[in-house]
């Protein structure tokens, strides 16, 4: 939360206290930290991080990007971003776990961030009016980016769907294609089959049409046969 410092601390300028995220980083390239901020002024910074081996040493020089509320007159405030190289006066253990450090700029700020045209109330009700605002939007956001999500994964479902329809229908009409296939070949071989059978039937009925034909024709042949026989023989004998 912002606080403007009395004129009995340590610094002859008064300090804003608030609470946002510092990111530094030790050297040039390297992985950034990120820290919380504790106090600025537009002569240096306090913030706070962890109680380990990568806290920063008094005297090491580390280059830090914060953000600064600058009130205004309408009742809000712009946020203003810094890039500061600073050297590190003083690491103050806080307890098991968080060190404080202060660190002084090699270039001061634009303005001086505990000495606006501010109560501390009025600062403090603004921050956290801004803040509430944030996280309003960043609920909303969420509640947006779920519906989004949901609804991909609404219209994913769908398409899946849809797709299996039509494989689906694809292999009944592919499957429907082939069993009409397989009735057509089916019948036309029976056909053929019964064909093939009332023609087999039909050939011993002509045999035996032909054979009582013969049978009936015989016998009359044999008389005639006989006939001319004895009249050549009586021929004979007269």
């Amino acid at each position: 939360m912002p606080r403007m410092e009395r004129a009995d601390e340590r610094r002859a300028e008064q300090r804003l206290r608030y609470r946002w995220t510092v990111r530094f980083a030790g050297k040039a390239g390297a992985e950034p930290f990120s820290g919380q901020m504790f106090d600025v002024s537009s002569e240096g910074m306090a913030f706070l991080f962890h109680a380990n081996e990568s806290c920063p040493r008094p005297d090491n020089s580390i280059t830090a990007n914060f953000g600064v509320p600058h009130f205004d007159s309408q009742g809000s405030f712009d946020t203003a971003f810094f890039n500061r190289v600073g050297r590190v006066c003083r690491v103050d253990n806080l307890n098991s776990r968080v060190n404080r450090i202060a660190v002084q700029f090699t270039e001061p700020l634009s303005f001086k961030p505990g000495e606006q045209d501010i109560s501390e109330s009025d600062a403090l009700q603004r921050l956290r009016a801004k803040t509430q605002a944030v996280v309003n939007t960043k609920e909303k956001d969420q509640v947006y980016a779920e519906a989004q999500r949901r609804t991909k994964a609404e219209e994913q479902v769908r398409q899946k769907a849809k797709l299996y329809e039509e494989q689906i229908a694809m292999v009944k009409a592919e499957a429907a294609r082939r069993i009409a296939r397989i009735e057509a070949e089916t019948a036309e071989r029976i056909a053929e089959a019964r064909a093939e059978v009332r023609a087999k039937l039909r050939e011993p009925a002509k045999v035996r049409e032909k054979n009582k034909k013969a049978v009936q024709k015989s016998p009359k042949d044999s008389v005639v046969k006989k006939l001319d026989g004895f009249i050549k023989d009586r021929n004979k004998v007269y």
